[in-house]
């Protein structure tokens, strides 16, 4: 039998690949550390894949086993993912700086042409 947590995708195989029961038909697999799930509860399944009298078996329960997940409330903070009015200052500071430098000169150039012309 195979002991595996449910995921969104493809379910996660913990212990070995085939584990056998005991004579009171109990399954012992450790269960690692740091598997998150919805309120720190796991959906555990186990699996008796292509049984020559059964075909697939499959149970599933849940265990408070897991670590709970937190949410990430970072949309109003400054980051890359915000929306436009909270972009980050260094990013903001740095786009201004690079349209400075570069339009600065341009300009510079453009009146010093414009005095020459005037002056003639």
């Amino acid at each position: 039998m195979r002991v595996q947590v449910q995921r969104l995708i493809r379910p996660l195989k913990i212990g070995e690949d085939f584990n056998y029961t005991d004579k009171n038909g109990i399954i012992l697999v450790p269960v690692e550390a740091g598997i998150p799930g919805p309120d720190g509860i796991l959906t555990l399944e186990v699996v008796l894949a292509d049984s020559d009298d059964y075909g697939t078996v499959k149970a599933i329960t849940k265990a408070p086993y897991g670590v709970p997940i937190v949410r990430d409330n970072s949309f109003n903070e400054r980051s890359l993912w915000a929306p436009r009015d909270r972009t980050p200052y260094f990013i903001l500071i740095f786009t201004i700086l690079l349209l400075i430098l570069t339009w600065g000169p341009i300009m510079y150039l453009i009146r010093n042409l414009y005095k020459i012309y005037k002056s003639q």
